[in-house]
């Protein structure tokens, strides 16, 4: 029987993205292993980075999407936040630009 764990079902197989639900490579993420996002332009797989909040994302819009989806539901926080909290949308965009110097070309 599931378990609900922070509306994630445990007994999940496959590694999801946070942010769009997108199938990767790899270990859910509860496991503590690794998920991978394919890039077929040039690098093959490349490591899915983590949300701020936890889970893998595929993309940076996912990262963002995942993380203000969470925020929503925190105290002090509510439905109609349209922006990440303090300084996380800069965190954010510098984890995505070092990814993408590392995988220059890369579809991310």
């Amino acid at each position: 029987m599931p378990q609900d764990c922070g509306g994630a079902d445990v007994t999940e197989d496959a590694a999801k993205c946070r942010g769009c639900g997108r199938t990767l490579h790899g270990s859910p993420y509860h496991t503590g292993k690794p998920a991978w996002i394919s890039d077929s332009k040039r690098h093959g797989l490349i490591r899915a980075p983590r949300c701020h909040y936890g889970g893998h994302v595929c993309s940076e819009s996912c990262d963002r999407r995942a993380c203000l989806d969470l925020e929503r539901t925190m105290p002090g926080h509510g439905d109609g936040q349209s922006r990440l909290d303090g300084n996380l949308d800069r965190k954010i965009s510098v984890k995505w630009e070092e990814l993408r110097r590392d995988y220059p070309g890369a579809d991310l």
